[in-house]
């Protein structure tokens, strides 16, 4: 699901997906590997509490999308972002701990490069400077090693880390 160019579109795509998605899990959690979890989980974490977010629903499911697929990159990064929201920042930097350790396969080397954006500004916000260094080096090597990734630029929000759009530098 892509968010629409008008927010008030995109809560209202999000509030129709989350029925049919709760559906979908109650059912066939297991279906395509877990990953209805890993969408319904994300759409909790996205959306504001206001219109239907609920972060401690998103670690519950992200937790149960781990479970299913433990390597997945991008169940463990959304899963860090879960626990900082709901203040379990020691959970947090173990969900990092994790994240750092995934091999950038054939396969998974995009997700695994863009899951390292989470682990710095993530780190970056829990004081772990040994874990943001970890992941910066590992960004690092991986764009070295293979040009053919994008770099995937992510503004700031809100002042939240980010890379500037015009520079392309770090935020933080």
């Amino acid at each position: 699901m892509h968010r629409a160019d008008e927010p008030k579109d995109w809560v209202a795509t999000a509030r129709r997906a989350i029925v049919v998605l709760n559906n979908v899990v109650e059912t066939a959690p297991s279906v395509l590997d877990g990953t209805p979890l890993v969408v319904l989980g994300k759409l909790y974490l996205d959306l504001p509490p206001l219109f239907g977010g609920n972060p401690s629903k998103a670690v519950e499911l992200l937790e149960r999308a781990r479970a299913a697929s433990p390597s997945d990159s991008r169940r463990i990064s959304y899963l860090a972002l879960a626990y900082a929201q709901v203040d379990r920042p020691s959970d947090a930097t173990a969900a990092l701990g994790q994240l750092i350790k995934i091999p950038a396969l054939p396969a998974t080397r995009q997700y695994v490069a863009d899951s390292t954006i989470v682990g710095i500004g993530l780190a970056t916000r829990l004081h772990d400077d040994t874990l943001r260094s970890a992941f910066q080096a590992k960004r690092k090597a991986l764009f070295k090693e293979h040009p053919e990734l994008r770099p995937h630029v992510f503004v700031a929000v809100d002042g939240h880390g980010g890379e500037n759009p015009l520079t392309g530098e770090r935020q933080y």
